[in-house]
């Protein structure tokens, strides 16, 4: 698969159902573009699943990621739920 841009590289494996439609996309991309699209597909993912409501969603969420992946997207998940929940103490 040809990607036009780097991001929308990362939005097609971050909007992937499965973990071997990720993986599979993954693969497609070119070494030099692997760190960029790894770092966004990471920032889309983690905002993605820091956004499901509860611990068991974002757990399965998270078993659809490719091992390639994962370490970054878990950060990223961690950081958004640490924000929402710094943001929720602030508004109480």
């Amino acid at each position: 698969m040809r990607f036009a841009a780097r991001r929308h590289a990362a939005w097609a494996i971050a909007t992937a159902r499965t973990k071997a439609d990720r993986l599979a996309l993954w693969i497609q991309i070119p070494g030099p573009w692997r760190e960029l699209v790894g770092h966004n597909v990471a920032h889309l993912l983690g905002a993605i699943i820091g956004a499901l409501p509860t611990y068991e969603a974002r757990r399965a969420a998270l078993e659809e990621v490719p091992e390639e992946l994962r370490a970054g997207v878990e950060e990223q998940v961690r950081r958004v739920l640490h924000v929402a929940a710094r943001r929720d103490r602030h508004d109480a």
